[in-house]
């Protein structure tokens, strides 16, 4: 029997010359129908030839079939010219195929074999080419720029002028190298202006004297990169990390609000989180909307520089840093105007009622855990809505208290009820005009003096907190914030 190509022509289909995506769809499912089919002829014959299989001899339109779920398009090995744009040509064996001239617009060309193929002035567009076979392929006289590479196997032929085949993709002006793993890979004097390195990964890339202008770096990862020489202008994207980095004079960065220091690149909307920031010279650095959760700014000099729309939390700050005029490190958070407390939370400790309810004379609180609660001294706690002071027993989980406290009454409670300390995070006097708050967990806050002008309490727990004659809240946005059990004795709602 004559052995076929998986390229030969297929048979006509109703709809255009070339096929529909959807007409090869529906004979990719019929040659799996077709191997499942004869995959139990198979299994049938061996059962009745007690155990020993017997070969099936494959007609040629059986085998067709067959075929068929692995041909791709209509137009065989000679597709030159043809519109294939938008159909899944995953997995096709296209070896010594003419794709020439061929509209490959958003196709899906993974793990297809190329190798050996004629792609010269073919159009690509938003089309997928990871892990496919291109040795020997020629994709000449066209813009790989529209492609989609990685994990690409083989080396091509030839290239576009600019362009070259390096750790499984191909790099380039305007290339797009969205979500790329890339360790050790020197990159030395390319040519990327405008590449799109969204959600990159780059761990000790060589990029000395690399043009990176106008690129599109959000979310990437540049570590232990060398940027020797590298231009960097009128880079675009949030969230670019950069650490262990090496630079030199002529290192260009995206614009006079960039710097790198201590090998960390620094500067609007950077990401620096889980970064060690310790004892370096940030002064006069700006960090708008830059992300700061985690990082260590222990002795870290922030003189000057704008914080603005900062976000942060778990911050180590021991030595104390140096900050600009009202700006505060609290519970492990950047105080001061403008700063980002999204969904801050310092919650105050929390336990249950244990071994025994309570009456409303009862003097005696034995609570599940006291490990989180002060191990000495005196401190007040709430149970459902009455607040009692503990004046014994730190340390163990027999509490001696007295009832009924800051003007609440004293009650019966129940085993599992409710037990929370009534202190939280100290913000009296803090500056936090125009900060965001929204959904900012402030429960039993200490918010005497402190100034709120004009900031977002949206969706804050304010459960508990404290504000006196100095707490300024005029203009402050409180939609859906909840007030329950606070002391508002004396703030300034004045809007």
């Amino acid at each position: 029997m004559r052995t076929e190509n998986a390229l030969d022509p297929a048979p006509q289909v109703q709809g255009t010359p070339s096929s529909t995506s959807t007409s090869q769809a529906r004979l990719r499912r019929a040659g799996i129908l077709a191997i499942l089919v004869l995959a139990a002829l198979s299994l049938a014959t061996a059962v009745l030839n007690g155990g020993s299989a017997t070969a099936l001899s494959l007609s040629r339109p059986t085998a067709k079939i067959f075929l068929l779920s692995v041909a791709g398009p209509a137009c065989g090995s000679n597709c030159s010219g043809q519109n294939l744009s938008g159909q899944d040509l995953s997995g096709v064996n296209f070896t010594n195929a003419n794709l020439s001239n061929t509209n490959l617009t958003n196709a899906n060309l993974t793990g297809a074999n190329l190798t050996g193929a004629n792609l010269t002035g073919a159009t690509f567009s938003g089309t997928t080419l990871r892990y496919s076979n291109v040795t020997s392929a020629n994709f000449s006289s066209t813009s790989p720029s529209g492609l989609i590479t990685g994990g690409l196997i083989g080396t091509a032929a030839t290239l576009p002028t600019g362009w070259t085949q390096r750790s499984g993709w191909f790099f380039g002006q305007n290339a797009n190298l969205t979500g790329m793993k890339l360790t050790g890979t020197d990159l030395t004097g390319l040519n990327l202006s405008g590449v799109n390195l969204t959600n990159a990964l780059l761990t000790n890339v060589n990029l000395t004297n690399v043009n990176l202008s106008n690129a599109n770096l959000k979310n990437t990862n540049l570590s232990g990169v060398n940027l020797s020489g590298a231009n960097l202008t009128g880079v675009t994207g949030t969230g670019i990390t950069g650490t262990s980095l090496t630079s030199n004079a002529q290192t260009t960065l995206p614009s006079a609000d960039w710097k790198i220091v201590g090998g960390v690149l620094v500067g609007p909307s950077a990401n620096l989180r889980n970064v060690n920031l310790s004892s370096l010279n940030l002064s006069n650095t700006n960090l708008t909307s830059a992300t700061l959760t985690g990082a260590n700014i222990s002795g870290t000099n922030f003189t000057g520089a704008v914080l603005t729309n900062v976000l942060s939390g778990s911050l180590q700050s021991s030595p104390a840093p140096t900050l600009p005029s009202n700006w505060s490190v609290v519970s492990g958070y950047l105080i001061g105007r403008g700063a980002n407390l999204t969904n801050l939370s310092v919650s105050p400790p929390r336990t249950s009622v244990s071994a025994a309810a309570l009456s409303a004379s009862s003097t005696t609180v034995r609570v599940a855990s006291a490990s989180a609660f002060p191990q000495s001294g005196t401190f007040s706690i709430q149970i459902d809505n009455e607040i009692m002071n503990v004046t014994a027993g730190a340390g163990s989980t027999t509490w001696t208290v007295s009832r009924g406290s800051s003007g609440t009454t004293a009650a019966a409670h129940v085993i599992g009820a409710s037990v929370v300390q009534t202190t939280g995070i100290n913000l009296s006097n803090a500056y936090l005009l125009e900060a965001n708050l929204t959904g900012a967990n402030l429960a039993y806050a200490n918010l005497s003096g402190a100034n709120l002008q004009s900031a977002k309490l949206t969706n804050a727990n304010l459960t508990g907190a404290t504000m006196t004659s100095g707490t300024n809240l005029a203009g402050t946005v409180i939609a859906g914030a909840t007030f329950r059990s606070g002391n508002l004795n004396g703030a300034n709602f004045r809007f």
